[in-house]
């Protein structure tokens, strides 16, 4: 089955996935929740950490290794349903709906929204990680008003859309970050 039909499958039944990812022989971070939309350059993923919902990533497609939905996945959704019913009730009013048609469309949307997003790139040679808003989209990066571990702005960062391998945004490091950001 391809990638594309898997998603499209995992989506319909609601199935909590674990989603292996990399690229150009480098691993990145697996991550665990629901599929909750896809194009042919994105996967929105409603994550799931320890029984909580930890946040929505935006996942570039070409990103992704393996989708796999095996006995413990099947167990571990078993449980989130009987424990927190009230997480798949959160994942689904808390996707709006974003354009993840491209990286310029994605974060022209989140722009739009206003989120206060993380933009990651896990590849070894490049390796960042920016907490802000978005400033200015143009149609290779994106301008992220970052903000420090101490809520200070910093000067504004372009981030290469070729670079970026995970995009999250309404998770609670950045929602209550965000709430103490110092001129």
């Amino acid at each position: 089955m391809s990638i594309k039909k898997t998603i499209a499958k995992y989506i319909k039944n609601k199935n909590y996935v674990k989603i292996r990812r990399g690229f150009n022989n480098e691993n990145f971070t697996d991550i665990t929740g629901y599929i909750l939309a896809h194009s042919d350059t994105f996967i929105v993923i409603a994550t799931i950490d320890e029984f909580f919902f930890s946040g929505l990533n935006c996942i570039p497609v070409n990103t992704i290794l393996e989708i796999r939905r095996n006995k413990t996945d099947k167990y571990f959704e078993m449980i989130l349903k009987n424990e927190c019913p009230e997480i798949l009730k959160k994942i689904t009013k808390s996707y709006n709906t974003i354009d993840i048609t491209s990286f310029k469309t994605t974060f022209k949307s989140l722009k739009k929204q206003e989120e206060c997003v993380i933009v990651e790139c896990e590849r070894e040679k490049h390796q960042y990680f920016s907490i802000g808003y978005i400033e200015k989209v143009s149609n290779k990066n994106a301008t992220i008003n970052h903000f420090n571990a101490q809520g200070i702005l910093q000067d504004p960062i372009k981030e290469k859309f070729k670079q970026i391998t995970k995009i999250m945004y309404q998770d609670n490091y950045s929602n209550t970050f965000k709430k103490y950001i110092k001129s």
